[in-house]
């Protein structure tokens, strides 16, 4: 919390323990609110790690976060293996919007 005061940071991320507990104990989801609502405030993006499911990342989002890191998106990569798994991901999101 003393860098928020002393530091302009770009982003927060959500602890993986407070993600994984979110759809099963309402004290994380008041937590990460919390943490959402004072991360805006500064003008940081809020990201949760630890993202597997639809229903998590929904509720999380439903809850200020902006951005989802975990296995709902892909497994942990080797760096050589990184660029590719972005730029399909890319095609793929451009290939699915509607002309």
């Amino acid at each position: 919390m003393l860098h928020l005061k002393r530091f302009r940071v770009a982003a927060i991320k959500v602890d993986g323990s407070l993600s994984r507990d979110v759809m099963s104990h309402p004290v994380s989801g008041d937590i990460i609110r919390a943490i959402a609502t004072l991360g805006h405030s500064r003008g940081a993006r809020v990201i949760a790690e630890f993202v597997e499911t639809r229903e998590q990342r929904d509720r999380l989002a439903a809850l200020g976060c902006d951005v989802f890191q975990g296995y709902l998106y892909s497994r942990a990569l080797p760096a050589d293996d990184c660029l590719d798994h972005l730029l399909r991901s890319r095609a793929a999101a451009v290939a699915a919007q509607p002309l």
